[in-house]
């Protein structure tokens, strides 16, 4: 019988490496349907690479595989969350590699028998025929690095396997961002970013009935004025944007439902400062400064806005 095993490979930030003296380390819980490992690709050692490919187990067919393999993503975004790491898997979007012409072309120069798989070395899933040998072809592409503990790492991708499944099209793209912000080459580009994050599982209330009401007496009234036709229309999707409590609020009270109080008045203070640094291009606060302390509110926020509620 033919199995099959996930491989997902995925870039770490230039500043962050996993931090084991080996080029492989086992990932095996009763949380997990297979044991996993993670691979070093660009170096001998975990604790210099890049490059990353995690590997599970074999799978008795392909669907297992790949069920397994995309939750195995999910996990992995969970737990850069979780450990501040931030993880490229190079999706959405497209893949670049070799055609089948030149995946043939790569298996003739390296004198690779015809029993051999050439696969493209793409970030994010690929399911693998794990009967036969695989080589992987890939388009190729000074700074103080952090190092994170691999089994502070195990730990986390598998608490991340275990919350996958409560993984919502909202989180999904909070926790993309979250790696996001990582890779982005300034601090004010990584701090909009990581205030974004936010926004995206932020579920914005209606207000109450009479201020609805009163809202909505607003809206008569500008339909009876002699206003013209453009800021008749700007101001009535205002008057219904009015009607539900604010962004800056609804952002405010999710923070503070996964953190303390003082967390969640840092992340106003830094809405804030966003929101300026959006529409004036510069904002008075330090934003080197707050960077760190606003990564560990949304991580917090993300990861405590998918645990599902006992």
């Amino acid at each position: 019988m033919t199995t099959t095993f996930a491989r997902i490979r995925f870039h770490l930030p230039r500043d962050r490496r996993i931090n084991a003296d080996t080029k492989t380390f086992a990932i095996s819980n009763t949380e997990l349907p297979t044991p996993f490992e993670i691979v070093a690709l660009d170096s001998d050692v975990l604790s210099k690479a890049s490059n990353v490919v995690l590997r599970s187990g074999a799978f008795e067919t392909p669907d297992a595989a790949a069920m397994s393999g995309r939750r195995a993503e999910q996990a992995l975004m969970i737990a850069a969350a979780k450990i501040r790491l931030g993880i490229d898997l190079g999706t959405p979007g497209a893949r670049s590699g070799f055609l089948a012409a030149g995946l043939e072309m790569v298996r003739a120069m390296n004198g690779l028998s015809a029993d051999t798989a050439v696969v493209n070395d793409a970030l994010g899933l690929t399911l693998v025929d794990a009967s036969r040998k695989a080589v992987f072809a890939g388009v190729g592409a000074a700074q103080l690095v952090v190092g994170t503990p691999v089994e502070q790492f195990a730990e986390a991708f598998i608490a991340g396997y275990a919350l996958a499944p409560f993984v919502s099209d909202r989180s999904a793209l909070a926790l993309e961002l979250f790696s996001a912000s990582r890779f982005e080459g300034s601090v004010r580009a990584r701090f909009l970013t990581l205030v974004s994050a936010v926004e995206c599982i932020a579920t914005r209330p209606p207000r109450g009935g009479s201020a609805v009401t009163l809202v909505r007496s607003f809206q008569n009234i500008l339909n009876q004025s002699l206003v013209d036709d453009v800021d008749r229309s700007q101001l009535q999707g205002s008057l219904q944007d009015l009607e539900r409590r604010s962004i800056t609020g609804t952002c405010k009270a999710l923070v503070e439902d996964h953190c303390v109080t003082e967390r969640a008045r840092l992340f106003v203070k830094c809405y804030h400062a966003r929101s300026k640094l959006v529409h004036e291009g510069r904002t008075e606060i330090d934003i080197g400064a707050h960077v760190h302390d606003l990564e560990q509110v949304v991580g917090d926020t993300i990861i405590g806005s998918i645990m599902p509620v006992a």
